[in-house]
């Protein structure tokens, strides 16, 4: 389990604009679960590109 204050921190990659399914997770479910959710990117220098997804789980 994290901690109040614990981050938690995934990567969503870049394959298709067309990708949906995991668009709902990180608009709908992940700022349900952590509050004030930090979206970082596009990273243009990773391969495949991607997005990093950071929350802080409040107390």
């Amino acid at each position: 389990m994290l901690r109040p204050g614990g981050r938690f921190v995934t990567f969503a990659y870049a394959f298709s604009p067309l990708f949906k399914p995991g668009r709902r997770f990180f608009k709908e479910k992940l700022p349900a679960t952590f509050p004030g959710v930090e979206r970082i990117g596009p990273i243009w220098k990773n391969m495949p590109p991607c997005h990093v997804y950071v929350g802080v789980k409040q107390a």
